[in-house]
């Protein structure tokens, strides 16, 4: 909040001169564009220039955040509804929450932490229960997910709002009970750090894989792979008359077919016999 780099008005002019170069102009966001992501706004924008779009949908917070949370949505037992609602508003334009205490469901606020007081204030005194469960998600569905629980009465009480780390979303329901039970997501490897010292190009595919685990991976490079020796390798390749060849890296793997194919046919070396020590140089190449 407060901290664009552009403006919305900047941003549809950019997306619309870009276009009108001939380039193809991708604007990706995260969530759902239609979702409090003023897709729509850009959408309308681009068509009024004469432009045509396609939009994907994606997931919105108010779905994905629950879920991490442990929070469903919806129960047929607790919340038959849904609603999403925006706890930002546009300058000097101010909303009143006393009509969403009505809703039997779950109420699900974007951009709200801010405004929390005054959303908390307009629902008691629409007549919510005061003992309806709450949660502020904050950084949902990523590692640094952390999720507070109070009720609507007390959350102002119990609960440090200037510590909470933005993005938040705040959801007002009784399937917040439910989190107890279904939160499967927080018990990952969280908060769990590792240093990957390998070179970089090595380490990302471990990067994504650990990532995937749930652990806050950093890559530290420690080595560096360099190419050691290639004029004498392609006095070699001129007269390679070896039985056999025997790799003992990947990055053995990958120097010598560059180096071979950059200057020669791949042929030159077809009688001779390829081995490899270890299984990553034998996949390197489909050795």
């Amino acid at each position: 909040m407060g901290d664009h780099v552009l403006s919305q008005d900047d941003i549809n002019k950019l997306m619309v001169d870009k276009a009108k170069t001939g380039k193809k102009v991708v604007r990706l966001k995260g969530g759902d564009p239609y979702v409090f992501g003023r897709g729509s706004e850009e959408a309308l924008f681009i068509k009024e220039n004469g432009l045509e779009f396609e939009t994907l949908p994606g997931l919105t917070s108010g779905i994905v955040c629950l879920n991490t949370a442990g929070i469903p949505a919806s129960h047929r037992n607790m919340a038959t509804s849904i609603s999403f609602i925006t706890g930002h508003r546009s300058e000097n334009q101010n909303e009143d929450f006393k009509k969403y205490a009505k809703l039997p469901g779950t109420l699900v606020f974007y951009m709200g932490l801010k405004n929390l007081p005054n959303i908390i204030k307009d629902l008691i005194a629409g007549g919510i229960k005061k003992d309806k469960k709450i949660a502020i998600i904050s950084n949902g569905s990523s590692p640094k997910q952390k999720v507070y629980t109070s009720t609507v009465e007390k959350v102002l009480e119990e609960i440090d709002l200037e510590k909470i780390k933005r993005p938040a979303i705040i959801v007002v329901s009784d399937t917040v009970g439910l989190r107890e039970y279904l939160n499967y997501f927080e018990n990952k490897n969280f908060g769990k750090k590792i240093a990957l010292t390998r070179d970089y190009e090595s380490t990302i595919k471990d990067k994504e894989k650990l990532e995937d685990l749930g652990f806050d991976v950093k890559i530290v490079p420690t080595i560096k792979i360099l190419e050691k020796n290639t004029d004498l390798l392609e006095e070699k390749f001129k007269d390679f008359s070896y039985d056999y060849l025997v790799f003992t890296s990947k990055n053995a793997v990958k120097i010598f077919f560059d180096k071979l194919i950059e200057n020669h046919d791949i042929r030159d070396i077809g009688k001779v016999k390829i081995a490899a020590i270890g299984e990553k140089p034998k996949r390197n190449r489909k050795i």
